[in-house]
């Protein structure tokens, strides 16, 4: 407290007399709380220091464990893109329409042969959107990726089999 003191007398905010005055206020306050309510104060001081480092650590325990949880989605994220990328099956131009309904109600459909058009009644393969959102590029993507895309990415699924929001028209 001497050297703050100090301090503020050299910033010339305190004055020599009322750092005299302070000191001996200090003092005095020191001999009637005495040695044991000097010692009892330190240790609430402490135990409030600890509590706060402690919070402290809580805190940045669940901020990375928040970062943790983001990085991992994001790494789901981008190998659901992937699968995307190079695990879907782009419908040809067959002789059949096979159309799906989706979200807004809009029927969109996808050329596709006989045999296509029997296994996407089956369930074998999910529609997905390859495009920006409101672009009508679709692609069939197998079920057991589609569970995973649609985990990650859920705008991406256009139809899935049995989905209530979505079915064949």
């Amino acid at each position: 407290m001497g050297d703050l003191r100090k301090q503020l007398e050299q910033a010339k905010l305190l004055s020599k007399k009322r750092a005299r005055q302070l000191a001996h206020e200090q003092r005095v306050q020191r001999k009637q709380v005495g040695r044991t309510g000097l010692e009892d104060a330190q240790q609430r001081r402490q135990a409030e220091l600890r509590r706060q480092q402690s919070e402290a650590r809580a805190r940045d325990r669940q901020a990375q464990q928040a970062l943790e949880v983001e990085r991992r989605a994001a790494a789901e994220r981008a190998a659901c893109v992937d699968i995307l990328r190079h695990d879907v099956v782009r419908p040809g131009r067959g002789p059949q329409r096979w159309y799906f309904q989706l979200e807004d109600g809009s029927l969109p459909w996808l050329g596709v042969d006989e045999s296509m058009g029997h296994r996407l009644q089956n369930g074998a393969y999910w529609v997905v959107r390859l495009g920006p959102p409101g672009s009508h590029t679709y692609g069939l993507l197998d079920p057991a990726h589609g569970e995973r895309v649609l985990a990650a990415i859920p705008e991406r699924v256009v139809w899935a089999p049995g989905r209530p929001r979505h079915g064949p028209s």
